[in-house]
């Protein structure tokens, strides 16, 4: 089980991500984001969370279809979507894509789903995200990473957890060459494709790669 997709709550994600979702994958739903996974015409494998924003008809279906279920006291450490992620990972699954809305009525929520990409355990695991039109790719180094944009489409860097280290890119038309990327540092931010695909390098730490426009 190489690929799996785990799917968020909060608001609807975009309709035309499952297009571009892999195909027979195993799908880990956090609560509510069982809701939209039906809507996308996902079929879950794996229900994890508190099951407090999951709607009644989703988690009736969810026990009538025999999904499993990973069922966690409210008073917990972790978010469903963090607890969702460690899930796929233990499944085995050495590729991610995370399903989220735009937005959401809880910005720490939002950002929390966010930063959850950059947690140590997914060290070793190629980590990509959908919010909303936007793509995400969360990098753990050491690692290089090749990526397909559009050429003229805006990229963001953005270390997050500590510094990242080691970071060359090639294909951008602002070059980073063997460079640190602070998490306070807007250096990263909105720099521009000049080569489909593009390159990145990252020692260590992790470094989120934003592409804002990716669905547009």
């Amino acid at each position: 089980m190489p690929h799996a997709i785990v799917v968020v709550g909060g608001s609807l994600p975009d309709a035309r991500v499952p297009a571009r979702l892999p195909a027979g994958p195993f799908v880990v739903a956090a609560d509510s984001g069982y809701d939209h996974a039906r809507r996308l015409g996902l079929t879950v494998d794996l229900l994890v969370g508190d099951l407090d924003s999951i709607s009644a008809v989703g988690l009736e279906h969810a026990r009538a279809t025999g999904v499993a279920i990973e069922e966690h006291d409210p008073d917990k450490d972790a978010t469903d979507t963090e607890l969702a992620l460690a899930a796929a990972v233990a499944a085995g699954a050495t590729h991610l894509t995370l399903v989220a809305g735009a937005t959401s009525d809880r910005f720490d929520h939002s950002l929390a789903v966010v930063l959850a990409l950059g947690h140590p355990r997914l060290a070793g695991v190629a980590v990509d995200a959908w919010f909303g039109t936007a793509a995400v790719h969360a990098l753990h180094g050491p690692v290089v990473r090749t990526l397909a944009a559009r050429v003229g489409e805006v990229v963001t860097l953005l270390a997050v957890g500590g510094p990242a280290t080691g970071v060359t890119t090639a294909g951008l038309r602002y070059p980073l060459h063997d460079e640190p990327l602070g998490p306070t540092s807007s250096r990263g931010v909105s720099n521009l494709v000049t080569d489909d695909p593009f390159t990145l390098t990252l020692r260590a730490g992790c470094l989120l790669v934003i592409r804002p426009e990716a669905l547009s």
